[in-house]
Order: structure tokens, then sequence, then C-alpha cells
């Protein structure tokens, strides 16, 4: 696949989630794109049980200037730490180009985004984090808050299946609802019950809590 990769010229989106590549495919992948091709605009590696062995191979691909038509990175249902995806995320810090990032359903809790808000802050094109079930709580919240003080380009986040309370809901909702770009926030099953979820919907449109 890497041989393959590495003589087109006209591929734009590759799908090779749930093949189990493991770290040393994808890092084979990461390498093949860099090196070669310049067409790729959509990547999908969920589900192939790999780890931080390869988060700085995804760092050095995201940074990389012959991938700048990188437009879409789905890393879901993998293995990836607080470690790897910290390494990951940063590499926002100095990427043009990607516009939807998913780490969903990797091995992480709040601790893996605690310094994704200065990563965003020099970052103009992300528009669609994907963080379901991320073990993301309370004590965190603050740091993803503080996403949206200087970053102006994200529309979606997606917080399904996290473990956000009512209280902490609301206060989320309340610095989210003055953001310019922001149009949809995903929490559905977090902690909130139904009484609470008519209340807080009909504040803020934005917020999603059920289908």
């Amino acid at each position: 696949i890497s041989d393959l990769i590495k003589v087109s010229l006209t591929l734009k989106k590759l799908d090779l989630s749930f093949n189990e590549l493991k770290s040393e495919g994808v890092k084979n992948i990461c390498n093949a794109i860099i090196t070669s091709n310049h067409s790729l605009e959509q990547l999908y590696l969920n589900g192939n049980k790999c780890n931080d062995y390869c988060a700085e191979d995804i760092f050095n691909l995201l940074i990389n200037s012959n991938s700048t038509k990188l437009k879409l990175l789905s890393l879901s249902s993998n293995f990836f730490s607080n470690k790897g995806v910290d390494k990951i995320l940063s590499s926002l810090r100095k990427n043009h180009s990607l516009k939807y990032l998913s780490l969903s359903e990797n091995k992480i809790d709040s601790k893996a985004f605690i310094n994704l808000a200065n990563y965003l802050q020099f970052n103009k094109t992300l528009k669609i984090l994907e963080m379901k079930s991320s073990r993301i709580n309370d004590k965190s919240l603050d740091s993803i808050i503080k996403i949206f003080w200087n970053n102006y380009s994200l529309e979606k986040i997606n917080l399904y299946d996290n473990n956000l309370d009512f209280e902490n809901i609301i206060k989320f909702g309340q610095y989210t609802s003055k953001s310019e770009c922001l149009n949809e926030i995903n929490l559905m099953n977090n902690k909130t019950i139904k009484e609470q979820q008519r209340l807080l919907t009909s504040s803020n449109s934005h917020l999603i809590f059920a289908n």
C-alpha cells in the first residue's frame, strides 16, 4: 500500500480503517505520504491498534510541507495515550490545512487536552474536532473552554459520551454561546438528565443533547 501511495498522483481519499495495521503499518503509511504523495486530502486510520509508537510520524505528517492538501485525519478507536495525543495535537500550532480531526475512543482522559487551547491559538483552519468517549470530566472543563478564547475557526466540537455534569455544561454553554463561528456542540450521553436537557436546549440552541 505504501508503494502504491508513492506512485499515485491523483489519490485524494484513503480509508484503511479496521485493518490492524498497528503502529508499524501506520508509520509506513505516514512516511510514504510525506516523501512522495502530494494529492491526499482524507486519511482514515480508525481501529488499527496503533499507539504512541507512531505518534511522532503522525505529527511529522501534519507539519510536513508535502502534506498541505490533507484536510481530514481520523484516528478513532486506537490505543493512543495522553502523551501520544498531546504530541499529535501539538502539530496544530504549525498545520494550516487540516479541517477535520478525530481522536475519539482512544486510551486517554482529560489530561490529553490540557494544552489544546495553546495549540489551537495558532491554528486558523481546523473546523471540526471529535473527542467522543475521551473521559473528559468537570476538572478539565476550564481547559476546554479556553479553546474558544483565542480560536476563531472551530465550527463543531463533539463531546459525546464524556463525564460532564449539568452545572458545568451550563457554564460551558455560557462561554461557547458567544462564539461567532461555533454552531454545534454534541453533548449527548453525558451526565445530564432529561428535564435538565430540555432546559438547556431551550436556552442554548447550538448544544445537542439528544436525537
